[in-house]
């Protein structure tokens, strides 16, 4: 079914590198080729995403993945974004508009997952 879009991946390509580890590692055990998950506009079925997760689980760290995170957030074009984000709209706006169900921006990664989202107050 392709929930899954491969743009997510390429965030684990240089810490794989780094601790010398092939980009190969990921896909093991799965019908995808690297290839694929190198290619941005490309999208996987949940149950390889899931398997590519559990190939990298055992290089990294909890706070390995929390800094692949960091970096992925600080990156140029995410950064690029939030500039713009913040020029239209609140962060309450800028919420509901990443995790409207069906048509936000988080659906662009992950099409299987229904956001839902509940505002406790004005703030």
């Amino acid at each position: 079914m392709n929930e899954v879009s491969c743009r997510i991946f390429e965030i684990f390509e240089r810490p794989l590198a780094a601790k010398g580890i092939a980009a190969e590692a990921m896909v093991a055990g799965t019908s995808v080729v690297l290839a694929k998950l190198r290619s941005k506009k490309a999208r996987i079925d949940w149950h390889d995403f899931v398997t590519v997760m559990r190939n990298m689980r055992p290089h990294f760290t909890d706070e390995e993945y929390r800094e692949i995170g960091r970096s992925h957030m600080r990156s140029p074009p995410l950064r690029f974004a939030a500039v713009i984000g913040r020029l239209m709209f609140s962060a309450m706006d800028f919420y509901r508009w990443q995790h409207k169900p069906r048509e936000g921006i988080g659906n662009q990664l992950f099409t299987c997952i229904v956001p839902t989202h509940r505002e406790l107050s004005a703030n």
